[in-house]
């Protein structure tokens, strides 16, 4: 739906705006309904458990439904976990 703009970059902006607006219900129903299963949801919300993760499950993404978003942690940088040797 979101390439619309990149698709037809020359269709009226408001135009874009109302169809998108117009189509983004059905959409995100659509999107819903294409989850994974109840049970495959929480063995997933499990593991992500087990890890420590900090997540969120079924969270609308501009119109699309995302199962899980989890925040990432910054990466350890490897030159702060050694001594430095001169």
């Amino acid at each position: 739906l979101l390439d619309i703009r990149s698709s037809l970059p020359d269709m009226d902006p408001e135009g874009v705006d109302r169809y998108l607006n117009y189509t983004r219900g059905i959409f995100h129903q659509t999107q819903l309904a294409n989850l994974p299963s109840p049970e495959a949801m929480q063995s997933i919300e499990e593991v992500l458990k087990a890890l420590g993760a900090t997540y969120e499950s079924v969270v609308d993404f501009d119109g699309y439904a995302l199962d899980f978003l989890v925040r990432s942690l910054p990466e350890e940088d490897p030159l702060d976990s050694q001594e430095a040797s001169f």
